[in-house]
């Protein structure tokens, strides 16, 4: 299952905090599942964010820290092949959720609906 499957067209507030305060860039941002994990603070939150919230457990680095190794390893997972994305980093040890073929040309659709540039 890719990490687009089931996901609302609402955006993650944890990743628009970051992002309105210049922590994370705009194609960082994430769309909330349909069923969104919560994190520590009880705030609903993306896929990636919950990915990070991993990191947190297993590095001891904080969430912001995290969520831009995640948000790093994501457009980069959006621009390779299918096969090399499920074999590389942190979807290849089950931390992240893998991107699908067409995830980088929705992603960005949906961005440009509900997070237009300034």
């Amino acid at each position: 299952m890719n990490v687009f499957m089931h996901t609302t067209t609402e955006p993650c507030p944890i990743c628009l905090e970051y992002y309105h305060n210049n922590e994370i860039s705009r194609e960082m941002v994430m769309p909330l599942p349909k069923y969104p994990p919560t994190l520590w603070t009880g705030e609903k939150c993306c896929s990636d964010c919950n990915s990070a919230q991993t990191l947190i457990r297993l590095q001891g680095l904080t969430h912001i820290m995290n969520r831009l190794a995640v948000g790093n390893e994501r457009m980069t997972s959006h621009r390779l092949p299918l096969e090399l994305n499920q074999q590389i980093g942190l979807t290849s040890h089950g931390v992240m959720k893998v991107s699908g073929e067409d995830d980088f040309d929705g992603h960005i659709t949906w961005l440009n609906e509900v997070l237009p540039y300034d």
